[in-house]
């Protein structure tokens, strides 16, 4: 490290890497820090080059730290070059230290270089290039003693000025630009980073730029190298490109050798090729280009520094984190990428043929540079996700859980581009007579009744034994999984009303969704208002929730008049006309009120005929109910079906002349879209999430006035218009909810979670 030259400015050392790439997205920082700070850098030897385009060569500082990743595949100096190194970061006497990798090592060097302020990302288990991820765990424990050692012999935390994570944008640069605010730096990435070095290009290169220029032809510049085998996008693939794209739009390309790939002698010949040997000469090549194609993140970004078309590939790693910066630079990527690897969790793993292929978004790509429209955009080639699904409700007669798992997964079975499911059962005949048989995109695991055992035990061994992506559970999920877990959750009507609840069910609601919504990788709700409860009771983030619409199924419609004619309603007890309730028999669906609004309708109405018919398995308090009837004397005008099957369910719906649905709190209220599909006018609640749901197309009461109720219904049952205006404007709403799109956002929701995996 040579003596820093005198300078009355602050001094600032900033901590940089080893790789070109991570060096070049640094040059906005420091190009804005050197009008308020002498701006010094530490680094390895390979970047020193990058560093020298801003700053002059006594203000970068190389040296090899004593980790082998660190120095780029080199041989890292020893141990013992540590101690000398650290001694003249001290006499450096930085007069503030900053970095954006969160590696503990080089939080170390930030507390020991001497430096008052220190300013940074808090150490991450994340790494982009852990392939071997046994040696890195145990670089990464022995790493964080010796960082806490450092704080502690310093007497002071590691950083002083910490910049959450949770903040910290997608892109490197935004990392950058994230210490520039800190440190109230003048920002600007819009103008080209450096200046262009004016190198000696070989003689033939030369020649084919000029040949170019007076044939009016775009210069492409390909670069086909990655670091990292598995990182690679096929030559075969490059050369089709060239063929295909950029010679049939007459453009002239130049080819790049690079250490990881040198192209073949029958290219050669064809196409000019340069190998060169100084970044000074790649840069004079790429300010005299157009674009850029290229498998490289140093590369990429160093023509997009320059501001030209870029056309980048990325196969591993995160291309938000790593994609050009710029308004001409396109990034192509498979979902792979976006899988970050992390330690203790997944590395990289070889890329299969099956999503190895992005040539349509590269053709697009070269397409929009052709015509002069690129803009700057990540296009992602989906990759299938793997998920599984915890569907043991299906057969348990858990009614809106049990709809909503069974038309969710009839729904994704459609999506066989997307996603493979892996279904976990606890009935498996009764799943397959409702979904459908197991098909190469669906199969069906069978699993125990017992939460406990299912949570504990068998569905973590089932993710690991399919390898899922994603596990995806209703309300509670495990503890413990080998891949991320999203949950649905529809309302959180335990903690807004806990009488509604049994003491069990209600320890075992709290207990197990408050545990999963922590830490699932996104929560799935299906409501506005639900969405606002979970936010409010269980402090769920905001941006992990989504909303996804629920819909009726196709089995809910209005039946022909031969059909509806068919059914005999005497079979379930009814022997009239007939206003229809659906719901378990528990305190939430307000059935104590609405039997006693009946009960005043009947008694002030003698020429109605009506019976109540409630529809739903007894639960919670069941006997209230009873006992209200009997007092309220109309035992002989309602009638109890208990659970039924679809089929009559939809017969019911088609024969009743008004469902009434006043229910205190729904996450959604699926019964009233069901209603509406029958033709059958709806009376339900002005609260909660219903109105959301029910629109303008349902007589909406208040759930807690009894009067009101009754009101409604009286309306109803007394006016053929109104009820025929309430059917024409139901059928209208039901067309707004769809499962095939509840599928689709499902699926954006998972896309999302792999996305944000740290």
């Amino acid at each position: 490290m040579t003596a820093p030259a005198p300078n009355t400015l602050p001094r600032l050392l900033i901590f940089e890497q080893r790789m070109m790439g991570d060096a070049i997205m640094s040059l906005p920082f420091i190009r804005a820090a050197q009008k308020h700070f002498d701006v010094h850098v530490a680094c390895t030897p390979g970047t020193t080059h990058i560093f020298n385009l801003l700053l002059p060569a006594g203000n970068v500082h190389p040296w090899h730290p004593p980790w082998t990743e660190a120095s780029g595949g080199s041989e890292p100096a020893p141990w013992s070059s540590l101690r000398p190194y650290l001694t003249r970061l001290k006499q450096l006497a930085p007069d503030v230290a900053v970095s954006v990798w969160a590696d503990p090592r080089v939080h170390y060097l930030m507390t020991r270089c001497g430096a008052k302020r220190r300013i940074g990302f808090p150490i991450s288990q994340q790494n982009y290039y852990a392939h071997n991820l046994r040696s890195r765990r145990y670089q990464l424990r022995i790493g964080r003693i010796i960082s806490l050692a450092g704080s502690l012999l310093n007497g002071s935390p590691q950083l002083t000025d910490k910049i959450n994570r949770a903040q910290r944008n997608q892109h490197h640069v935004d990392c950058w630009k994230q210490l520039a605010q800190t440190l109230n730096l003048p920002w600007d990435e819009s103008t080209p980073w450096f200046t262009p070095a004016d190198a000696p290009l070989p003689d033939d290169i030369t020649r084919a730029i000029a040949q170019a220029r007076h044939a009016n032809k775009k210069l492409w510049i390909i670069h086909a190298g990655a670091r990292i085998p598995s990182q690679r996008w096929p030559l075969n693939y490059f050369v089709e490109m060239l063929r295909d794209e950029i010679e049939a739009h007459g453009a002239q390309p130049i080819l790049i050798d690079s250490p990881e790939v040198q192209w073949p002698a029958d290219l050669r010949t064809r196409y000019p090729t340069a190998h060169l040997p100084t970044i000074e000469q790649l840069i004079a090549l790429f300010a005299k280009c157009d674009a850029l194609l290229c498998n490289d993140t140093g590369v990429s970004h160093l023509a997009a520094s320059l501001g030209k078309s870029v056309v980048a590939i990325f196969l591993t790693s995160s291309p938000y984190w790593f994609a050009p910066r710029g308004a001409q630079c396109q990034s192509i990527a498979t979902e792979r990428a976006i899988n970050n690897p992390s330690i203790g969790k997944a590395g990289i793993s070889p890329i299969s043929p099956d999503i190895l292929d992005l040539r349509p978004g590269v053709r697009a790509a070269i397409r929009s540079v052709m015509e002069g429209t690129p803009h700057q955009t990540l296009r992602v080639q989906p990759r299938k996700i793997r998920v599984l699904l915890d569907a043991h409700m299906i057969g348990e007669r858990e009614t809106g859980n049990e709809t909503y798992i069974v038309n969710l997964i009839r729904a994704l079975r459609n999506q066989t581009d997307s996603v493979d499911l892996e279904v976990a059962v606890a009935h498996p005949e009764k799943a397959v007579a409702a979904i459908g048989p197991a098909m190469d995109s669906c199969h069906y695991h069978e699993v125990s009744t017992s939460p406990w055992r299912r949570l504990i035990w068998e569905l973590p061994r089932l993710a690991a034994k399919t390898k899922a992506d994603l596990l995806q559970v209703t309300y509670a999920g495990p503890l413990f999984a080998p891949c991320p877990i999203i949950t649905a959750v529809h309302d959180v009507a335990y903690a807004v009303e806990p009488s509604w609840f049994s003491p069990r069910d209600r320890r075992v609601l709290a207990f197990g969704i408050n545990l999963t919504v922590r830490h699932a990788a996104r929560v799935i709700t299906i409501s506005e208002h639900s969405k606002k409860e979970l936010v409010e009771r269980l402090r769920v983030p905001s941006e992990r929730i989504t909303i996804t619409l629920l819909a009726a199924a196709p089995l809910y419609r209005r039946l022909p008049n031969a059909e509806r004619a068919a059914f005999n309603p005497t079979s379930c007890g009814i022997s009239g006309p007939f206003v229809l309730a659906v719901g378990n028999l528990q305190p939430r669906k307000n059935l104590l009120r609405l039997v006693e609004a009946f009960a005043r309708v009947i008694k002030k109405n003698p020429a109605l005929t009506h019976q109540l018919v409630l529809v739903g398995k007894a639960q919670w308090r069941e006997s209230d109910i009873q006992r209200a009837i009997e007092q309220h004397g109309i035992a002989d005008r309602v009638v109890f079906t208990g659970y039924v099957s679809d089929d009559d369910l939809v017969a019911l719906f088609n024969r009743a002349d008004v469902f009434a649905y006043p229910s205190l709190y729904e996450g959604f209220g699926l019964p009233v879209l069901e209603a509406m599909a029958c033709g059958t006018p709806t009376l339900t609640s002005n609260v909660t999430s219903i109105p959301e749901v029910a629109g303008d197309a349902a007589e909406l009461v208040d759930p807690t006035d009894i009067a009101q109720i009754a009101n409604g219904l009286e309306k109803m049952l007394s006016n053929p218009q109104y009820r025929a205006e309430l059917q024409r404007r139901g059928f209208e709403q039901v067309t707004r909810f769809s499962w095939d799109k509840c599928a689709t956002q499902t699926i954006d929701v998972y896309r999302a979670a792999l996305r944000s995996r740290t």
